[in-house]
């Protein structure tokens, strides 16, 4: 006999599922809420060439062009990036616009949005013509395979649409062999590459031969206890190995001494500095090592080992004086960087670096005093461009702290440390209908006429001869 799942389980199963019907019913509500978004909103054409809004088409061949700014509202919205709203939005219009059938099938709960928005993306380079082709063989396919069916065939039928394309991006793809480091993660960091196949195979045999030489290490206990057999021991040592083969190689190309030169900018805090040089004293916290990523200070020594290290305090923002010239001093710059690392915008994730210094009073010619930290703010230009042109507006109320509103009506403050949603959208009031009049007046309950049929030629009530024939 079969055992029975306990109650709480079950209870939890269908809570489970509850939820995910609920997941899928908000996904579609916003796409379709994207695409009305989309459809409704009107640019200013009568604003000046400085802040004119642009039609932009964010999507792929086919899609609807929509007035650039929309991004930001929608941003506001779901408290994203408007670069990520950029990507939501064409998500929405390559499905609607070029995939009909998927876009059908979303909105019939027989397949996820992702699921459409990723074949849409994987679609985006071909032609709206040729992407019909695609569509029409999902159409097909969606009633006879499962989802991951169709994903596997995807492939074939885009080079099988424009086979052309397909030999231009191999042809691309040789030109964009590249070798890419990622930034510190767990202290750690990671390479991907594309590689010539020679170059690839040769790459692979180096590492091996060096591997082969460097003496295993012994894993860490907790490491140790996540393994099950002698095999798994052996192939992490190796993969250990292997991963240090590589320091080995480019060390042996070049010598210690004559590795490139590259500038590292470390962020500690002061009070992560030991007091005193007492043997066994470390950094403690963590290290932000800019456009790589943070880990722990005590890994510093390892990370720097053999660099010539340049110490430089951060400058005190309050020390820095206003200057009359509409850009900042060096001084001016580091310093604003230091206080937002990130783009001062609702949601904002672009690096301080590259991101524009923006007076958050504009700038006015022949004024002084107007540069300086408190009317100073690092926008990425997606947020800039809307600024500017008065679609949105931002107040800094206090140094490093925004006031944002929007046309929208949301408000937000932001800080340093992110984004505060100070209100939500209000929804308006649903118009009642008023109740139905009739053209006459019941009679009282006395009176003679209910005991008498209505005569048809002269009654005007349909509703009421119906009621009687």
């Amino acid at each position: 006999m079969m055992d029975l799942l306990p109650r709480a389980v079950t209870d939890g199963l269908e809570d489970l599922l509850r939820g995910n019907d609920l997941a899928q019913t908000g996904e579609v509500l916003q796409a379709v809420s994207i695409a009305q978004i989309c459809d409704a909103y009107e640019i200013d054409e009568e604003r000046t060439v400085e802040t004119i809004e642009r039609l932009v088409r964010f999507g792929a061949d086919g899609t609807a062009s929509v007035g650039e700014f929309v991004a930001v509202e929608i941003a506001a919205v779901l408290g994203i990036s408007p670069g990520s709203a950029i990507g939501r939005i064409a998500d929405v219009l390559n499905v609607r616009d070029r995939h009909p059938v998927l876009w059908e099938a979303v909105l019939g709960g027989r397949i996820r949005f992702y699921q459409a928005a990723g074949v849409a993306a994987e679609c985006a380079r071909l032609s709206a013509t040729q992407v019909t082709e695609i569509d029409a063989k999902c159409a097909q396919a969606l009633g006879q395979w499962p989802w991951v069916r169709v994903l596997k065939e995807l492939p074939g039928w885009i080079i099988a649409a424009d086979p052309a394309a397909a030999e231009a991006r191999e042809v691309l793809a040789r030109k964009e062999r590249k070798v890419h480091v990622t930034g510190i993660k767990d202290g750690q960091v990671e390479v991907f590459a594309r590689l010539n196949p020679a170059d690839g195979i040769a790459f692979e045999d180096a590492v091996s031969s060096i591997a082969a030489t460097l003496p295993a290490q012994d894993l860490p206990a907790d490491v140790q206890a996540l393994i099950f057999d002698e095999t798994d021991v052996q192939r992490v040592k190796l993969n250990a190995r292997r991963a240090a083969a590589m320091g080995e190689l480019a060390r042996s190309r070049f010598g210690q001494d004559t590795l490139p030169v590259r500038e590292l900018i470390v962020s500690i805090d002061a009070q992560q500095i030991p007091l005193t040089d007492d043997v066994g004293q470390e950094l403690s916290g963590v290290a932000r090592v800019e456009k790589w990523g943070d880990l722990l200070a005590n890994r510093l020594p390892e990370l720097l080992k053999g660099c010539k290290v340049i110490v430089r305090p951060v400058i005190d923002p309050n020390s820095l004086a206003a200057v009359d010239a509409h850009d900042p001093t060096a001084a001016m710059k580091l310093a604003l960087n230091v206080r937002d690392p990130y783009c001062v915008g609702p949601f904002g994730s672009t690096p301080a670096r590259a991101c524009d210094m923006d007076h958050t009073q504009p700038y006015a010619e022949g004024e002084t005093g107007q540069t300086k930290l408190p009317n100073l703010g690092n926008l990425s230009r997606r947020i800039h461009r809307p600024k500017t042109a008065g679609k949105v507006w931002v107040e800094q109320i206090s140094p490093g702290v925004f006031h944002w509103r929007y046309r929208s009506g949301l408000e937000f403050l932001v800080t340093s440390a992110g984004t505060i949603r100070l209100n939500t959208l209000t929804p308006r009031p649903t118009a009642l209908e008023p109740p139905a009049v009739k053209p006459y007046a019941d009679p009282p309950g006395d009176d003679p006429a209910w005991d008498r049929y209505p005569d048809r030629a002269t009654c005007l009530d349909p509703e009421l001869l119906a009621l009687v024939s």
